[in-house]
């Protein structure tokens, strides 16, 4: 297939990224702000359409009207556009574009470089050139077709999700500086800690994670002083709220 990246920045490499492991798929760009020299630049955003099978959506919510408007005049009869902007409707690329041509509203995360990602999927309707791009998906990670009203949850979950993650990790980094190693040997301390715990967690699908929990907390012992603090302190709360205020933003970048 032929995709189209209108905008390169962090997600379009990362789709790029994945996409390119399929040698049959070709590839093009146009972006005002990251240019690639690995990447054939098309003249325009018409001419691109003209080119692409796939066009992606990559810019930010904030110039999704200028990028949609330019659209609209291309010739997009035999090219879906599929849009992981955050916010932005199939409703409103329909009313933008103009168009009752399929369009897929997606939302992933940079993992899908890796063949890690967690991908929300929604579209207008699933012909056969649309569950092509499903299938793409599906080689770089999971992907969940949900309605749209589940998008801003999903988002704030698993869209932003590996920074969220990121942040806790980085306060485990710095603790372990202390110890007077380096950053760097801090961080792999890190990794081997989150590789351990995912492993362990992936070795023990039946049991729950509050079991799990259970496991390596001893009665009376340094785990359980450490997660009475977490619990009387509403640190789960705090979590479940950065959650919800993700998600309200989300659906702000909407209106």
């Amino acid at each position: 297939m032929k995709h189209g990246f209108i905008g390169f920045g962090n997600i379009a490499h990362a789709l790029h990224a994945g996409l390119q492991k399929n040698q049959d798929n070709t590839f093009k760009y146009i972006s005002k702000s990251t240019p690639n020299e690995n990447l054939d630049a098309a003249k325009n955003i018409g001419d691109l359409a003209e080119w692409a099978d796939v066009i992606w959506l990559c810019v930010k919510p904030q110039q999704a009207a200028e990028v949609l408007s330019e659209l609209r005049g291309a010739d997009l009869s035999n090219t879906i556009v599929v849009s992981p902007i955050a916010g932005v409707k199939i409703s409103t690329l329909q009313e933008t574009l103009g168009t009752d041509m399929p369009l897929v509203r997606i939302m992933p995360n940079l993992a899908l470089q890796y063949g890690h990602s967690v991908t929300a999927f929604c579209a207008s309707e699933m012909d056969d050139d649309v569950k092509k791009v499903y299938v793409a998906l599906e080689t770089m990670g999971i992907v969940l077709h949900l309605t749209e009203d589940k998008f801003d949850l999903f988002t704030a979950l698993f869209g932003s999700g590996p920074a969220f993650l990121l942040r806790v990790l980085n306060v485990f980094q710095e603790q372990a500086i202390v110890l007077g190693i380096s950053e760097q040997e801090a961080a792999s301390l890190v990794l081997t800690l989150l590789k351990g715990t995912t492993a362990y967690l992936g070795e023990n699908k039946e049991q729950s994670i509050t079991e799990l929990i259970a496991q390596v907390a001893s009665k009376g012992g340094v785990t359980e002083a450490g997660l009475h603090y977490f619990d009387d302190h509403h640190i789960a709360q705090s979590f479940q709220d950065m959650i919800s205020i993700a998600k309200e933003q989300s659906a702000r970048l909407g209106t």
